[in-house]
C-alpha cells in the first residue's frame, strides 16, 4: 500500500471507527489502527519538518506563530512530499465485507453513516 493511499483516506477511517461496529470488525480496526498511526505519525513529523525548512515564520490571523512554504521552494516542496506519498508501506489489511456493515444496526436500530467519498477513500479496506 502506497503511504498516500493512507493518508488521504486517514479522516474517512476515523470516521468509521466513530460508528458503532460488529465486535469483529471493531477487533481487526483496532489492530489496524496501532499499526498505521506510527506511519502517519512519521508522514506528518516528515512534513512539519519540511515547512520549517523550506519555509519563513509568520502570524496567523489568531495571533499565533506558523510557517509556510516560501512560494520560492514550493516546487521542491511538493515533488518531496510527493516522494514520500509514493513510498509503499508493509501492513496487513484486513479485509471489511461492505455487507457487514451495511446489515450492522447498534443497539438503537441505526446504521453505520459513512459517505460515497469516505467509501471510494477505504476501497484499500472494504471489499464487496
Amino acid at each position: 500500500m502506497k503511504l498516500g493511499t493512507l493518508v488521504n483516506s486517514k479522516k474517512a477511517l476515523e470516521t468509521l471507527l466513530k460508528g458503532s461496529l460488529p465486535i469483529d470488525i471493531a477487533w481487526e480496526l483496532k489492530k489496524l489502527v496501532k499499526v498505521v498511526n506510527p506511519e502517519l505519525s512519521s508522514y506528518e513529523e516528515i512534513r512539519e519538518q519540511k515547512i520549517i525548512e523550506m519555509g519563513e515564520k509568520f502570524t496567523d490571523k489568531e495571533g499565533k506563530e506558523n510557517y509556510k512554504v516560501k512560494d520560492k521552494n514550493l516546487p521542491k516542496f511538493v515533488t518531496e512530499i510527493e516522494e514520500l506519498l509514493d513510498k509503499d508501506i508493509d501492513i496487513k489489511v484486513p479485509q471489511i465485507k461492505i455487507k457487514d456493515l451495511i446489515e450492522h444496526k447498534d443497539v438503537n436500530g441505526k446504521s453505520i453513516e459513512i459517505t460515497t467519498g469516505e467509501l471510494i477513500l477505504l476501497d484499500w479496506l472494504i471489499v464487496e
